[in-house]
């Protein structure tokens, strides 16, 4: 009797537990997949399956309904990022990575998500160029300012890291309610 005393007792702390324990694993996640795309250009598996592993801890606590809206948008933006890994466009784990956050977001914070990605993707975007271009001004396309050599790669990871990383922080509440 005791016991189940206990048992029933735990429930309540361990479900007002498991979102903010996932929400940290996930942010933990999250940091060290951008760090090691930005160095490497890659995001291990485990990466990508600890932010969607841990987006169970959400998707349980959600009406069905809303549960399986977050898990169709994740399997939309899979199927969109493998035809852009199929062109090139980005790498498998960017990919893998964009999907597991969509799971976070779900239909209520798809666009606070796709947006912070996206402005973050610019940014990184502007610096590179940026940097190529002081690297080879004038010895590039006619001596234009145009730089010789782009960067081969952009790590995507960062910036669908950071849109990850706005949606866990929106979750939360510590964005104010932006989205």
């Amino acid at each position: 009797m005791l016991t189940a005393d206990l048992a029933a007792a735990s429930e309540p702390v361990a479900s007002a537990l498991a979102v903010p324990v996932a929400s940290a694993l996930a942010a933990a996640a999250l940091l060290i997949a951008a760090a090691e795309d930005a160095a490497s250009r890659r995001i291990a598996n485990g990466l990508c399956l600890a932010v969607a592993g841990s987006a169970l801890a959400l998707l349980v606590q959600l009406p069905l309904v809303v549960a399986l809206a977050h898990v169709g948008i994740a399997l939309a933006g899979l199927l969109l990022g493998t035809f852009a890994f199929a062109r090139g466009l980005v790498g498998g784990g960017d990919v893998k990575l964009m999907a597991a956050t969509l799971l976070w977001a779900g239909p209520d914070l798809l666009e606070l998500n796709l947006a912070g990605a996206g402005l973050v993707a610019v940014a990184m975007g502007v610096v590179m160029l940026g940097q190529a271009a002081l690297a080879g001004r004038g010895r590039g396309a006619a001596g234009a300012g145009v730089p010789d050599a782009l960067p081969a790669s952009m790590p995507f990871g960062v910036a669908i890291a950071a849109g990850g990383l706005l949606v866990l922080l929106e979750r939360a509440g510590l964005l104010g309610g932006v989205a």
